[in-house]
């Protein structure tokens, strides 16, 4: 990656999810309002390729329909998900989780809402694919030549909006991407200019910690496989109407062409014969009202008519 001196992005507005294999268990109750629904899972997901590198963390989850987690076992998993907060008096997940690896306990990395969860048979490995997962948010720290930039978000996880009692709200939890293209695609795709909304997919194949011997991250690498431009922020402006928002889709050579949404106003006015934009009047006489007849009773197609 890159040490551009380019800042982070302004906007942190954004989404990252991720799917794939994982391990859950450990089940805690988050609240007793909703009849021991609602919980919070130990997950461990692997980078894959049989390294047994992996991520620890909490993810809260209702449990509609009761699965039973209280044995640790590989799932196929959806979830909205963030860093670990550096800061402590996260509520519930300032402790210590179990690496089921190791057995020791271990601190969290990631935290997210789990959206579902589907059981798999024991003979599945959990680390035999790296996790898929899709980012949408602004790009920063491009670097043309080595076909890197970097995405910061901060997704809204609910489990991580309460603070202790007492103590001051703190900041969502923030998603940090450090990205490529996947090597077949390094020569034939743009890379991202800074401030450009973007969405999209890859794996997830390594992670960026603070310092040597740190064991806080920083970022996670992701490779991309899929990606699609959004275009800019628009400037801010007193006008209501819309405005167009350009996408030159990173060109060195960029193109006149507008792209992005065209204005739309409510003035517009559909085509058509003149008799057909004439109004009604605002109290429809008798003769005006219409019913409709039931093809059931007639037998026949639906039609309208006029009562006298």
């Amino acid at each position: 990656m890159s040490n551009n001196s380019q800042p982070t992005p302004a906007c942190l507005r954004g989404l990252s999810r991720i799917s794939g294999l994982a391990i859950l268990g450990n089940p805690v109750f988050a609240d007793g309002v909703r009849a021991g629904k609602l919980l919070d899972l130990d997950v461990q997901i692997y980078l894959g390729a049989k390294r047994r590198e992996h991520l620890m963390g909490v993810f809260r989850y209702f449990n509609a329909t009761n699965i039973d987690f209280s044995e640790p076992r590989v799932y196929f998993i959806e979830a909205s998900f963030a860093l670990m907060p550096p800061e402590h008096g996260v509520v519930p997940y300032d402790r210590e989780i179990i690496d089921v690896d190791t057995e020791e306990t271990t601190t969290v990395d990631i935290v997210g809402d789990l959206v579902y969860a589907v059981p798999l048979p024991e003979s599945v490995e959990p680390d035999s694919r790296y996790p898929y997962v899709h980012v949408s948010g602004m790009a920063g720290n491009p670097n043309k030549t080595a076909g890197t930039w970097s995405v910061t978000l901060e997704p809204y996880i609910t489990s991580v909006i309460k603070s202790e009692p007492g103590t001051q709200p703190l900041q969502r939890p923030r998603a940090s991407f450090a990205c490529q293209h996947e090597a077949k695609f390094i020569n034939t795709r743009p890379t991202p200019f800074h401030g450009r909304y973007l969405t999209m997919c890859g794996y997830l194949t390594d992670v960026v910690f603070k310092a040597e011997k740190s064991n806080y991250i920083t970022s996670l690498k992701m490779t991309v496989d899929s990606l699609e431009f959004l275009g800019t922020e628009p400037a801010a402006s007193s006008s209501a109407n819309g405005t167009v928002i350009k996408n030159t889709l990173d060109s060195d050579s960029p193109s006149t062409r507008k792209r992005g949404f065209a204005k739309f106003t409510s003035t517009q006015k559909k085509k058509g014969p003149a008799a057909s934009q004439e109004s009604e009047p605002a109290t429809p006489t008798p003769a005006g009202k219409k019913r409709k007849v039931d093809s059931a009773i007639g037998g026949g197609e639906a039609s309208t008519s006029s009562t006298a």
